[in-house]
């Protein structure tokens, strides 16, 4: 199985893997999507993989992921950005 390359937004970019994981548990995606995103961004397989394992489409995966990243970029700018 190959590696996901990943590009991740800037507000997940500069995360440690806890922090990550923090902020995926607090955007509070529920269940499948908390699956889904977990095996992409900290397991790194790929879409093409999820796909198969789903029965889903890789561009279904692909909005599916997006979604997700824009929520826990959301959740990562609350917890993480420092406010003056």
């Amino acid at each position: 199985m190959s590696s996901a390359r990943i590009k991740l937004p800037p507000e997940l970019d500069g995360l440690v893997l806890s922090q990550l994981e923090h902020c995926i548990d607090q955007a509070n995606l529920g269940i499948e999507y908390t699956w889904l995103i977990r095996r992409y961004l900290i397991a790194h397989v790929p879409q093409a993989d999820l796909a198969a394992e789903l029965d889903w489409t890789r561009p279904t995966i692909s909005i599916h992921i997006t979604k997700a990243i824009t929520k826990i970029a959301a959740t990562a700018r609350r917890l993480y950005t420092t406010h003056t």
